[in-house]
């Protein structure tokens, strides 16, 4: 593990407790706060993803529950690993279908984990 990929975990681990703990309310005047937070939140995901990609021999990402597609599409479109998730919701499914149209290695199915998982 490089020094950079180090501090980028170290970093990381940081941020997830600084954040630990914090509640979000879905309020009008707290909506702001909310979004920040889920940015800061993936901004950290993707942080840590990419520190573990670069120091382990990965040869394909899969997921379970893609929400709508962001870390698949990302995994897809930074490293072109063939990458693998399932999303159980059809709305949400779709959007992650759509988020990844111009990605080929990128497979989504509209199932539960352990359907995909077998």
């Amino acid at each position: 593990m490089t020094q950079h990929d180090h501090n980028a975990l170290s970093e990381s681990a940081a941020t997830i407790n600084r954040l630990r703990g914090v509640r979000i309310r879905i309020l009008d005047e707290t909506w702001k706060e909310g979004v920040t937070l889920c940015n800061q939140l993936l901004s950290l995901l993707l942080t840590t993803v990419d520190a573990l990609v670069k120091t382990a021999s990965i040869n394909c990402f899969v997921e379970t529950g893609s929400f709508c597609g962001v870390t698949l599409h990302h995994m897809a479109t930074s490293y072109q690993l063939p990458c693998y998730s399932c999303e159980p919701d059809p709305t949400r499914f779709q959007l992650t279908q759509e988020r990844l149209a111009a990605q080929p290695q990128a497979v989504g199915t509209n199932e539960e984990s352990p359907g995909m998982l077998r």
